[in-house]
């Protein structure tokens, strides 16, 4: 197992009025995440997942949402006072109006983010998870990495974890990495080739993939097995429909 981890900060107000003592009142942090990105195995080029289109995807996604905002709760008295749903050109109240005059910036969480209904660390660390996942959909191509854990700072002494409730299991990430590398190295090739072709390699398929990914034998070999039958199905399923359309053309 590997794990890396991108980092960021930026900067925000927030107000938690549910909550006793300091919090209830609008105050600011310099915030700092931590996205740990987690898979079985490195790839061809020896790493997990490329820092560099994970990281700016992350970077993008706070910076225009979260930097230099104001983050509310749904439940905030602020709320009604903002004429959120307000039709355009309607009279707003003078707070509503300033906050359009200098382009303010608002995340309400309960409303942005239903998941979280205030802007507390936790729904904070909560919220970057969530957005987590998507930006690293798009940033690979591997199906075998997934976010394992997001740590919110909002001082020296203050910071929240979300760890990833649903890891994937060992069996369910050696399915991912060899239907992988099955569809990239042999899912062109006709249905009968590609069967006898998968027979014959499963066993020292199965052999490399329970040493390189740390798995059972056993595991190895029934994941092998199992991703290779859905190829082979996946790839005759292919054929027959290009058959079928050949077969429906009428001759010119």
């Amino acid at each position: 197992m590997f794990t890396e981890t991108v980092e960021h900060t930026w900067e925000a107000g927030h107000s938690l009025p549910h909550l006793p003592g300091k919090c209830s009142s609008l105050h600011g942090h310099t915030w700092r995440a931590s996205i740990t990105v987690a898979g079985p195995s490195l790839d061809q080029a020896g790493i997990l997942v490329e820092f560099g289109a994970f990281k700016q995807r992350m970077r993008d996604w706070i910076d225009s949402r979260l930097d230099h905002s104001l983050m509310l709760g749904a439940g905030d008295n602020l709320i009604p006072l903002l004429d959120l749903d307000q039709p355009a050109g309607e009279p707003r109240s003078p707070l509503a109006a300033a906050f359009i005059e200098r382009s303010q910036r608002l995340f309400v969480f309960g409303r942005d983010f239903p998941d979280a209904p205030w802007p507390s660390v936790e729904g904070v660390a909560q919220l970057l998870a969530h957005h987590a996942h998507t930006r690293l959909e798009q940033a690979t191509t591997r199906r075998d990495v997934y976010i394992s854990q997001v740590t919110v700072r909002e001082t020296d002494h203050n910071s929240a974890t979300w760890h990833n409730p649903d890891p994937p299991t060992a069996a369910n990430a050696t399915a991912s990495a060899v239907r992988v590398e099955a569809t990239r190295a042999f899912g062109n090739l006709p249905p009968d080739v590609l069967r006898e072709l998968l027979t014959a390699t499963a066993p020292q398929t199965a052999a490399e993939i329970a040493a390189q990914m740390g798995v059972p034998l056993s595991v190895a070999r029934y994941c092998v097995d199992q991703v290779y039958a859905e190829v082979v199905a996946e790839q005759q399923a292919k054929f027959d429909h290009e058959i079928a359309q050949i077969l429906d053309t009428p001759d010119k």
